[in-house]
């Protein structure tokens, strides 16, 4: 693999997270992890604005030259604003 291939690579990374932005607002997305694996956290909020998903995308160090290498999404709580916070994972 070159150079650019990882430069190719990071640009889609990017370009996946600012499409998630888009849908979700500016604010739902946070990084954990600059390092590889990129980790980041989507927060969504339902419609009522009553929940709230938070999920945490990793990004191997792979994705997306290896055809095998895909993101991790996994849910890491869910916040009711009426009941509190409960933990998935």
């Amino acid at each position: 693999m070159k150079e650019d291939d990882f430069a190719d690579a990071a640009a889609q990374q990017r370009d996946e997270i600012l499409a998630l932005q888009a849908i979700y607002g500016d604010d739902s997305i946070q990084v954990e992890s600059h390092d590889p694996p990129i980790v980041y956290q989507l927060s969504i909020a339902s419609e009522s604005k009553k929940a709230t998903l938070v999920v945490r995308i990793t990004y191997p160090l792979a994705y997306p030259l290896a055809r095998n290498a895909a993101p991790i999404y996994e849910i890491v709580r869910v916040v009711d604003d009426n009941a509190g916070i409960h933990d998935e994972g």
